[in-house]
């Protein structure tokens, strides 16, 4: 009865081609590094206002609008850039995350329908404004 494994492993030979072509074309490079990182990071700072919704609604009386998801997130990702800030690659870090939270922003105002452009920097750019200076310090 010869069943087949269910793991397969790789030969050391495989292994070492394979990580040397990630390394080479950069997947392991700080910034491809940080970029991975930041999504997860990012994510951690944009679920914060579904997670606590009823404290920031109810005890914070804060409405339940983009605006508020946008402040909350903000402050997150601030608290965030704080700690960052005395890691070694922190900067980077930084701007990978401000980066996911442009991006993030951009998707939520297109899906309630905004798409004109003078809109959305009006809507957040302006917001953000701010909060760009600080991180450039």
């Amino acid at each position: 009865n010869t069943e087949p494994q269910a793991d397969t492993k790789y030969s050391n030979t495989t292994k070492k081609i394979v990580y040397g072509l990630a390394k080479v074309m950069g997947y392991y490079s700080t910034g491809s590094t940080a970029i991975k990182a930041s999504h997860n990071l990012y994510n951690a700072c944009a679920e914060q206002m579904e997670l606590n919704k009823d404290f920031y609604i109810k005890e914070c009386n804060l409405p339940d609008n983009f605006q508020s998801w946008f402040s909350v997130t903000q402050l997150h990702v601030w608290m965030l850039m704080v700690h960052l800030r005395a890691e070694g690659q922190g900067k980077l870090y930084i701007q990978e995350l401000v980066n996911r939270f442009f991006e993030d922003a951009e998707i939520r105002i297109r899906a309630h329908g905004v798409s004109n452009l003078i809109i959305y920097l009006k809507t957040v750019q302006l917001k953000i404004f701010p909060f760009r200076l600080h991180n450039k310090r």
